[in-house]
């Protein structure tokens, strides 16, 4: 696998409430091959440690675009903060992007992101594509 240009680090407390997130990045991102997905969860808010094996809560492959996936586990503080990060260190693009459940991205983030990173003369600092 190529690395990442992006990592969305995303910490959630809900089983079921982070997918609307995911998929919409994964969606809208012109170059979902560039992306890498980083869900942090904790079973103190109730995952399980199988939960990536079950269909029902962890997308398959076709949902992730050609996007990398990880799911990471927080041992750390039961918080926001220390869920990020953690998402970040199991991270490995050269931009971290941090996520929640109620963060959704215009369509062509990706592209719009970059060009603001050219426009700011700081695109010498990483891997563009």
């Amino acid at each position: 696998m190529n690395r990442p240009l992006f990592s969305l680090c995303h910490p959630t407390a809900r089983p079921e409430g982070w997918q609307e997130s995911a998929r919409t990045w994964i969606q809208n991102a012109n170059h979902p091959e560039s992306v890498e997905y980083v869900l942090c969860v904790d079973e103190r808010w109730g995952f399980l440690r199988d939960y990536e094996s079950d269909p029902q809560l962890w997308p398959g492959p076709a949902a992730w675009r050609g996007a990398q996936a990880r799911l990471c586990w927080n041992v750390g503080r039961k918080c926001y903060v220390d869920a990020t990060n953690t998402a970040c260190l199991h991270s490995s693009g050269d931009i971290l992007i941090a996520n929640s459940d109620d963060m959704f991205p215009c369509e062509g983030w990706d592209d719009l992101l970059l060009e603001a990173i050219e426009l700011s003369g700081a695109a010498k600092d990483f891997a563009v594509r």
